[in-house]
């Protein structure tokens, strides 16, 4: 994987500046081209990393898996019990469908099928994704110094009520 060098951090050090003092810079889209998976920069320190790094023999005794169909899974902690389906990537906690991210309980359905919970990240995730998102710069604005002047009078401010109840006592 590329190292990632901004303008700022190539100044301090006095690099990276030609004959007119400008330095050179890449922008976010250039800087990722060099990454070696699909997935953006974020995701490779996502929580799914972090559970990778935990043991395997110990993630698999404290989860107990029950098959229930095809890619189905049952997962029990203790008192706790999640349905898992690997399939529609859908989990009963749902983190997986609020997040995109693959939670606890799907990440140990993945290793019971001996998968790689990689396959359950959600394709907006991607970095196809990531160029799209960010292919157009953001255009800088204007002071309110430079705004076009109007005829129109200005805003007031809101006026304020009196709330409904009885006033708390100021301390």
């Amino acid at each position: 994987m590329e190292k990632v060098v901004t303008r700022s951090s190539q100044q301090k050090k006095g690099e990276g500046t030609s004959k007119d003092g400008e330095g050179t810079f890449e922008t976010p889209h250039e800087s990722i081209k060099g990454v070696g998976n699909s997935q953006s920069p974020k995701w490779t320190k996502s929580k799914i990393s972090g559970e990778r790094k935990k043991p395997v023999c110990g993630f698999r005794l404290q989860w107990m898996l029950y098959p229930s169909g095809f890619q189905e899974l049952k997962v029990r902690i203790g008192d706790e019990s999640y349905g898992v389906n690997i399939h529609m990537k859908l989990c009963m906690c749902r983190l997986w469908q609020l997040s995109g991210v693959p939670c606890v309980h799907s990440v140990a359905g993945y290793m019971h099928l001996n998968r790689e919970p990689d396959e359950g990240v959600d394709h907006w995730y991607n970095q196809e994704k990531w160029f799209e998102a960010y292919q157009f710069s953001i255009k800088p604005v204007y002071g309110s110094n430079m705004w076009k002047r109007t005829d129109l009078p200005p805003l007031l401010p809101l006026i304020m009520r009196r709330m409904p109840g009885i006033p708390r006592k100021k301390e």
